[in-house]
């Protein structure tokens, strides 16, 4: 695990220009806007190269890229899904789905990590496939974790609880783990034991009751 906390990083690809203000070739100006989880499964479903919506309750949150006013990205954030990463305080990019505009994927990986710092997380994490180049999350300024990982669906434990997973064709390829680090976690975290009340308990919407 990397222990360089919160040290300062490039900006990311979409907004940097050179000297005399003129953006890279390529370049265009893009901004973030909230949207709904919904709105971006949707779009994850349209333009996906090969995952589908992100599986219910995962999810936390959403943002999406605009040029101009048009959509040409989002990005899901949400808890993290190996068990090991899920520590209470750190969130995981679980999709990103971009049309075909130059540095839409680096922009949506330095948005959500300034969101999930923002947020009061600890890190903020996100895998990529081998066969990837990576390219987005160097240019957000992300570090290269760990290569050469197994998805549970690549070994015998994804066969246990009676899981069965429709192979698709990236499933026999090892993905990259890429994080960004604000700081160490600091233990379990205690949640009161509250009992909720009972819906015939709660008061008239309205009333003030």
């Amino acid at each position: 695990m990397s222990n360089h906390y919160d040290r300062p990083r490039p900006e990311s690809s979409a907004s940097v220009s050179d000297r005399r203000g003129v953006k890279p070739h390529g370049a265009v100006r893009l901004s973030a806007v909230a949207c709904t989880v919904a709105k971006a499964q949707r779009f994850v479903r349209a333009v996906h190269r090969h995952h589908g919506p992100v599986p219910g309750g995962y999810a936390y949150w959403a943002i999406a890229a605009l040029s101009g006013r048009s959509v040409v990205g989002v990005a899901i954030v949400g808890r993290p899904t190996n068990r090991n990463s899920d520590d209470g305080e750190t969130v995981e990019v679980l999709r990103i789905a971009a049309l075909d505009v130059p540095n839409v994927c680096s922009f949506l990986l330095a948005t959500c990590a300034r969101t999930a710092k923002a947020a009061g997380c600890a890190s903020i994490i996100t895998y990529t496939l081998e066969t990837e180049s990576g390219d987005s999350p160097k240019a957000a300024g992300w570090d290269r974790e760990a290569d050469g990982i197994v998805s549970w669906w690549q070994h015998s434990s994804g066969a246990e609880n009676g899981r069965i997973v429709k192979p698709r064709a990236h499933y026999d390829v090892r993905k990259v783990r890429w994080a960004r680090r604000f700081r160490p976690t600091g233990g379990p975290i205690v949640w009161p034991e509250v009992e909720p009340p009972c819906m015939g308990e709660l008061p008239l919407f309205g009333t003030g009751q």
